[in-house]
């Protein structure tokens, strides 16, 4: 269950530690949450966007984000000071706004001293997150009132108006949750990494784990009182499905676990066998998509924060194993090019927006030929980040449509400097997040999502109408480009309207005016004229000629008049849809 490769692709919230590490290594953009923001209004100079002949729209922006504000304090526990404990400082309320909001963080030392800086001023839920050893002596909890507290619910909102230190926290003893790993058939599963998370936090926020034994056994140790929900991830090779332990049995997705109290102790977590997802991917005018240059993730959730991938090889085919049965999202990421836009798999092809996303069903077997191609990128934000006053090096622009679809990339190493490819034009609201690198010291404690700032002093932000901004209800949108307001419209059809002495094995050919989305058995109909009942028919689209085929399961019934039918699900990649469209032919005698 690995969240996605950044460069492109939306997150809503931080997948899990062992996923991200997996992620860290490879060098993966959009994941690294933590800090900066943006420019200055004089940044975007009137007339900056430009539009390239037969090239994307292309807006340039500097963006400079100020120094931030830091808090510390020590971590103690029952025998003495808690080593290696991460300590999470979350904004609170969270802000309603799409652009993925990074908590941040810091590790204690071995006097037990944490110190998290590039903090913007506000309101945050600290958490701290002793090592997951099951022998621990100090509970996972929160910042409270008046000393620890074990649940979110009942945590204190820490105020940061200026540097703040003396955030002292004494932690009780830790509680435990136990179990065995095992295939359906028995055999322990080594090296499962098995994560306890606190039910009553955001998912993926107040997550602990640790990896089972050589005899299946796990346990995850240093949670504090409460419920929590178990997930466990198969071990890379093993052939079989990741998933929470659920109610009869596991399941693809974290919002049907069920509920495990700390302390629990024989929890027995069966995996079943994987099925494997294949396809292609080709970027338009390109061809295939060269080896490793776009990532394919499945996504379980509704809102695709991360699942099992695969890499494009030579020739744009990928494998993702490991699936386990249940609806799937598809999303595509390329995390170094300008170039083509990423996005996910709609139904017909390629879809830009997670809003159009297609679900797509594993069960008893694998499922192939999930071929796709990606578009040119119709805009492109380009430009600059400093933080702190110096060049931003490894950090992360994002860029959020209004439907919440987000795509990010990194900045430079060298100057700061960033290219984002977008899928359309129009008003993108636009983020920076610090460099970061993850704890991947495992088996140790760790929180989901947590980023330990290498780069801390700056702010996490947003691009303002006056500049850089904190808050998310102050964020601006920066029109890329001219919007598209054009609906897409039929070129060709065939056969042609009102034709007579049709062949009854005619295929329904249909081309637009641009590439669409949404082209289904269930957008495209055709119906015997007189009875309206629909003619059973596959449908198929080819996004490089722009083309809908329709194929009759059976010959057509001659001297017959039949309807083709268009409806508004068929979309532009600027979300414009497609007036529903209906014409008559007949067939031969």
């Amino acid at each position: 269950m690995q969240p996605p490769r950044p460069g492109s692709l939306h997150t809503t919230r931080p997948a899990s530690l062992a996923r991200m590490a997996a992620l860290a290594l490879a060098v993966l953009p959009g994941l690294a949450a933590a800090s900066p923001a943006f420019a200055s209004g004089s940044a975007l100079a009137p007339g900056s966007s430009v539009a390239a002949a037969a090239g994307p729209a292309v807006e340039r922006v500097a963006l400079a984000s100020p120094a931030g504000l830091r808090l510390s304090g020590t971590i103690t526990g029952g025998s003495g000071p808690v080593a290696g404990a991460v300590v999470t400082a979350c904004p609170t309320p969270t802000p309603a706004t799409s652009v993925p909001v990074a908590c941040k963080g810091g590790i204690t030392t071995a006097a037990g001293s944490w110190a998290i800086t590039g903090l913007a001023p506000g309101r945050y839920v600290v958490r701290v997150a002793p090592p997951a050893t099951a022998g621990t002596s100090a509970a996972a909890g929160y910042v409270g009132a008046s000393g620890y507290v074990a649940a979110r619910s009942t945590a204190r909102a820490v105020e940061v108006a200026t540097d703040r230190s003396g955030l002292d926290l004494s932690l009780p003893a830790g509680r435990v949750i136990a179990g065995t790993v095992t295939t359906a058939d028995g055999r322990p599963v080594r090296d499962a990494f098995v994560e306890a998370c606190a039910a009553d936090a955001p998912p993926g926020v107040a997550c602990t784990g640790t990896y089972s034994a050589a005899d299946g056994v796990f346990a995850v140790g240093g949670l504090g009182q409460g419920a929590y929900t178990v997930g466990a991830q198969a071990p890379t090779g093993s052939g079989l499905a990741s998933g929470y332990l659920a109610n009869g049995g596991i399941a693809a997705a974290a919002s049907a676990a069920r509920r495990i109290e700390a302390g629990s102790t024989g929890v027995a977590i069966t995996l079943p066998r994987g099925r494997s997802v294949r396809g292609a991917v080709s970027l338009e005018k390109s061809g295939p998509a060269a080896n490793g240059q776009v990532l394919v993730q499945a996504c379980a959730d509704a809102a695709c924060v991360y699942g099992p991938a695969g890499w494009t090889d030579e020739d744009g085919r990928f494998t993702i194993p490991g699936l386990g049965s249940g609806t799937w999202t598809l999303a595509y990421a390329l995390p170094s090019t300008t170039t083509h836009a990423g996005g996910y798999r709609g139904d017909g092809g390629y879809a830009p927006s997670l809003a159009t996303a297609a679900r797509i069903t594993v069960a008893g077997s694998d499922v192939n030929g999930l071929d796709v191609t990606l578009p040119l990128a119709a805009a492109r934000l380009e430009g600059t980040v400093t933080g702190a006053g110096a060049p931003l090096r490894g950090g992360v622009v994002v860029a959020c449509a209004a439907g919440g679809t987000c795509f990010w990339t990194r900045t430079a190493q060298r100057d700061g400097a960033f290219a984002l490819a977008l899928p359309s034009a129009g008003p993108w609201t636009v983020g920076i997040r610090a460099p970061g690198t993850y704890t991947v010291g495992l088996p140790l404690a760790w929180t989901a999502g947590m980023v330990v700032p290498v780069d801390p002093v700056a702010m996490d932000g947003y691009l303002g109408a006056g500049g850089f901004t904190p808050a998310a209800a102050n964020a601006a949108s920066v029109v890329v480009g001219a919007p598209d307001r054009a609906r897409p419209v039929v070129t060709v059809r065939a056969p042609k309207p009102n034709a007579t002495k049709v062949a009854t094995s005619t295929r329904v050919v249909v081309r637009f005016s641009e590439p669409v989305t949404g082209v289904t058995a269930r957008s495209v109909v055709l119906r015997d004229a007189a009875t309206r009942k629909p003619v059973p028919a596959t449908v198929t689209y080819d996004a490089a000629s722009r083309t809908a085929t329709l194929s009759p399961a059976a010959s057509l019934a001659k001297g017959r008049r039949y309807q083709v039918a268009l409806t508004a699900t068929i979309a532009d990649y600027a979300g414009n849809r497609l007036a529903p469209t209906t014409w008559t032919f007949t067939t031969k005698r």
